[in-house]
């Protein structure tokens, strides 16, 4: 032994584990590339995913685009819908300003916020089976035909 090592006050411990079970016997180097792994494949996972807010076990959604203009609205999504969580991508291609209102099974008036013309605004709704009401709340607006219905 090296003459500084036999006079180190601490001796560092040795690269084999001390443990008894699975990671027995590997050294600290091994058991260090195992969690590396497996940070790396989550990160993977992730990014292949969407990256964002790691959600565990949440639904991911749909997106479901709107265009709402003077006085009707267009969703692009055809036929009926699965139950589960979606994001409708609104976007306001009317003169006027408008919002995105809706009602049905388990959801009660979520909307977005009264923007202007030419913007775009995100809404997410969890969708169960049943019929959901989609208008615009600005008043008269769902009167004058700014109003649809979704079937899931």
């Amino acid at each position: 032994m090296v003459w500084w090592r036999r006079n180190a006050p601490y001796d560092p411990p040795t690269m084999h584990s001390h443990r008894s079970g699975p990671g027995a016997g590997r050294s600290r180097d091994a058991c260090s590339e195992r969690l590396w792994q497996q940070q790396r494949r989550r990160q993977h996972v992730h990014q292949r995913h969407g990256g964002g807010r790691w959600r565990r076990g949440a639904a991911s959604g749909k997106t479901i685009d709107v265009a709402l203009k003077d006085f009707s609205i267009a969703v692009a999504s055809t036929g009926s819908l699965a139950p589960g969580t979606y994001t409708f991508h609104v976007t306001n291609n009317g003169p006027s300003s408008h919002n995105l209102t809706v009602t049905g099974p388990g959801v009660s008036d979520k909307a977005t916020p009264t923007f202007a013309a030419g913007g775009t605004m995100d809404l997410t709704v969890t969708l169960k089976h049943g019929t959901y009401d989609l208008f615009c709340s600005v008043p008269s607006h769902k009167q004058l035909g700014m109003d649809t219905h979704l079937t899931v």
